[in-house]
């Protein structure tokens, strides 16, 4: 109701930072297809919110659930999905210029997982490792979540994979997202 509103308002900010809502909504909580097309509207309107964090977090989710949408998409629909994440990355690269601290781990994100999606998962692990540390540096508690639930999804080993959960799980807890939270221990009770 609100996007319905903020579009016949002619509200393209409200356009925007609500397509952010509720790609972030879906990406944590529902289908990433779904969370994609969010993210993708939002695209159309990053003019109407210059905003430094709107611009960043829009990036890193619009690359992470392109990749995941990815994976469940018809072969016709991959290379748009790997062309939103690859645009995304180049925006997430500019900004770690500026301020590595709160930009590099979002950039090594987004790197794993187009590496997962192109087969390479020593790459993609390497880099979510990289990502964990970064994100722990600067305080990103819930990005050091989040690498670590996407690592579990690539970790050769059983046992990594459920210290990885774990991880993710304590993560989720320390940043408040107890959905996520449960979400994981039900992932760790399934392996």
């Amino acid at each position: 109701e609100a996007l319905a509103a903020a579009e016949a308002e002619g509200s393209r900010s409200g356009i925007y930072v609500l397509s952010i809502a509720m790609g972030l909504a879906r990406w944590y909580l529902g289908p990433a297809s779904d969370a994609s097309a969010c993210f993708e509207r939002a695209r159309g309107y990053l003019d109407a919110a210059p905003s430094v964090w709107h611009q960043p977090i829009m990036h890193q989710f619009a690359a992470l659930s392109a990749c995941r949408a990815w994976d469940t998409a018809a072969p016709t629909r991959r290379d748009a999905l790997r062309e939103h994440a690859t645009k995304s990355l180049a925006a997430l690269r500019k900004l770690a210029t500026f301020c590595t601290v709160n930009f590099a781990h979002r950039v090594n994100l987004v790197e794993a997982e187009l590496a997962r999606i192109g087969g390479d998962h020593a790459v993609a692990l390497k880099k979510l490792d990289q990502a964990i540390r970064k994100a722990q540096e600067g305080g990103w508690v819930n990005d050091v979540a989040l690498a670590n639930e996407l690592a579990a999804r690539v970790e050769p080993d059983a046992e990594g994979a459920k210290r990885r959960l774990r991880a993710a799980r304590t993560g989720y807890v320390a940043w408040g997202a107890s959905a996520k939270a449960e979400r994981a221990t039900a992932a760790l009770a399934g392996r």
